[in-house]
């Protein structure tokens, strides 16, 4: 599997979003929910899960979050002092959020589309396993159904209703979603049809 960025820097990547969490949570009161929202539409979480360095190790956890809040126009109160955390359970979600997203190599917005924080917390039971466990749940979990079909549901359409407002087959809708045909391997043409029906981009419904 080819990851965005090199293995000898997960680590920071894992630490910095952890750290993260557990500042704006433990420090900040902010919820896990509402900070990873605003780190996905800032496109910070874009920009982190390719590895730019600016965030993956040009920044503390802390400060990160900050620019995060500082884009959407939020002001943060001032802390003075330490604000790292003794290893909390929230450290652990960001810690594994992140291995999972490089290991995965999904965005942060198809995975938080599944993994809430709350689902996060409640595998903490996994923080004492190798990482590659709570990589095997978190699959189990992000890949059980298909983000085409996820996408739809959330719009309220049903299969039949894309098919016709697409003009793409009620049968390829199906084996898409189906996983027996491979989406990511579907005429362009289809896939911008689909997207543009359920207002989303073409890599919201690919796998």
């Amino acid at each position: 599997m080819t990851h965005a960025y090199d293995e000898s820097v997960v680590t920071y990547a894992m630490d910095n979003l952890g750290c993260a969490l557990d500042y704006v949570i433990n420090f900040l009161g902010v919820s896990g929910d509402e900070f990873l929202k605003l780190f996905v539409s800032t496109g910070i979480a874009d920009e982190f899960g390719i590895g730019n360095p600016r965030y993956v190790t040009g920044m503390s956890g802390r400060d990160m979050a900050d620019e995060v809040f500082s884009i959407c126009g939020k002001t943060v109160p001032e802390i003075n002092g330490d604000v790292n955390g003794d290893y909390s359970k929230e450290y652990w979600c960001g810690y594994i959020l992140a291995y999972y997203q490089w290991y995965s190599g999904l965005p942060f917005r198809k995975i938080l589309s599944v993994l809430t924080f709350e689902k996060l917390m409640n595998s903490y039971v996994l923080h004492e396993a190798d990482e590659s466990k709570a990589v095997d749940v978190f699959d189990c979990a992000v890949r059980a159904e298909s983000f085409l079909a996820r996408v739809r549901k959330k719009r309220g359409l049903t299969q039949a209703e894309l098919a016709e407002k697409s003009g793409v087959s009620l049968r390829s809708i199906q084996l898409y979603e189906q996983k027996k045909n491979d989406i990511n391997k579907a005429q362009y043409n289809n896939l911008k049809a689909i997207a543009k029906v359920l207002r989303c981009h073409i890599e919201d419904i690919t796998e």
